[in-house]
């Protein structure tokens, strides 16, 4: 154990709290992940919103585990688009009243800035003996450089703010957003670490076995996209150019994922052709059923338009790697970057509908003879559960005394093989 570990070194059992007030997303998505992994290290306390209890997010994803942790919830209006002030009041009164003595806050975008403020101000003391960390998937400035003095502000004002929150861990899933990170905030470069996209590993199941279980056609060639369908993703896109594209009659597009009303109504108003050719399944799906809906595609699309404001990681990409499924996807933002990096598929204009289109006929003319490189077989394993939950527990189990989980991949393994 190093000195600092030593210094901060906790007598079992250490008193863990997840924080996550808000259901939507993969928000209890990662706590499911995690809650398991901290139970191992000692007693966990899920701190939640009685809203997010009452959410379908959470009987599918949280109640199983219901016994294994100790449940801690109020009323909120978490559900707001900003809940990072209730957040931060939260994480207030939980170190305030030494009520934990390791706090994980899986997704802090937002509330660690105000964390940051409120310490800076006095309003947030952490006690000695306490530990936050947290995981932000947010970094967008690294992709779209600010633009004019308002922005730049902002941006300054973003980054300082989080580097004063007293958080001694900060994940980020974004490699692009944290190099940045590094660069622009020295003074936080040492509590920054890369955290893998958790992708539970996919079934084997046969593509027409999947389109079945569905109840698809197990004919024609799919391509399709899994998870939140609306316009920052470009679905919008994605429906007109795969309607425009030349492709056989029984070829499909699958949208697997609830559909925002906008999506909804584009889908309307393209007629009885939409009704023909796209696959509309309009839900919350389960993680079965994003596995089922990414087997039964033969590509699948992650167009996320430059100017939309999704530029990070994307659990869809990994899990289509992992199913040796061929991306075609934007080449902005992290996701165009790994799969021109790690030869995971195919990358166009996707702002360009006849471009779009016609790579989505060349996509799938080409998907038959698909395979993964070796550096994307190490991209895959980086990104798997057992790396993941390795990443996340590694600090609270030095604290506690333990060695880390085992199965951990560095990023320097994954970039040994994409070396040219």
């Amino acid at each position: 154990m190093s000195s600092f570990a030593a210094r901060h070194a906790i007598v079992s059992p250490m008193r863990v709290g997840v924080l996550e007030l808000v259901p939507g997303g993969h928000r209890l998505t990662y706590v499911r992940r995690i809650l398991p992994a901290f139970a191992s290290i000692g007693e966990v306390t899920f701190i939640t919103s009685t809203q997010a209890v009452s959410s379908e997010e959470y009987r599918t994803q949280i109640k199983p585990l219901e016994g294994s942790f100790r449940l801690e919830a109020r009323d909120s209006v978490a559900n707001m688009a900003d809940p990072t002030r209730e957040s931060l009041g939260a994480i207030a009164r939980c170190v305030g009243a030494r009520a934990v003595d390791h706090l994980v806050v899986p997704l802090c975008d937002g509330t660690i800035q105000r964390a940051g403020l409120a310490r800076v101000s006095g309003r947030l003391r952490v006690p000695a003996g306490v530990e936050i960390e947290g995981l932000m998937m947010r970094g967008s400035y690294a992709h779209e450089p600010p633009r004019g003095l308002k922005e730049r502000l902002r941006c300054a004002a973003w980054l300082r703010s989080a580097s004063w929150a007293p958080f001694s861990v900060v994940h980020h899933l974004d490699r692009i957003a944290l190099d940045w990170m590094r660069r622009e905030q020295p003074s936080m470069a040492k509590r920054l670490r890369l955290m893998p996209d958790p992708v539970e590993r996919p079934a084997q199941i046969t593509r027409e076995a999947a389109r079945d279980r569905l109840g698809m056609d197990s004919r024609g060639r799919v391509i399709g996209c899994v998870g939140v369908m609306d316009e920052r993703k470009g679905m919008d896109l994605l429906i007109r150019a795969f309607l425009q594209a030349e492709l056989a009659p029984d070829d499909r597009l699958l949208l697997a994922g609830k559909h925002s009303p906008q999506i909804c109504a584009l889908i309307k108003a393209q007629g009885p052709k939409a009704s023909e050719r796209v696959v509309s399944i309009d839900k919350y799906m389960t993680e079965e059923e994003l596995e089922l809906s990414s087997a039964a595609m033969d590509v699948m699309a992650t167009p996320y338009p430059p100017g939309r404001g999704h530029v990070g990681s994307s659990s869809s990409l990994v899990r289509a790697a992992m199913l040796e499924r061929p991306v075609l996807s934007s080449p902005q933002g992290l996701v165009g970057d790994n799969v021109t990096g790690f030869g995971l598929g195919y990358t166009c204009d996707v702002t360009d509908e006849a471009a779009f289109a016609r790579a989505i006929r060349e996509a799938l003319d080409a998907s038959g003879s698909f395979s993964l490189s070796e550096a994307g077989r190490r991209f895959v394993e980086f990104n798997s559960i057992e790396n993941f939950l390795a990443c996340f527990t590694a600090r609270a189990r030095e604290r506690a005394g333990l060695p880390p989980l085992p199965g951990a991949r560095s990023w320097d393994w994954v970039m040994e093989a994409a070396k040219p």
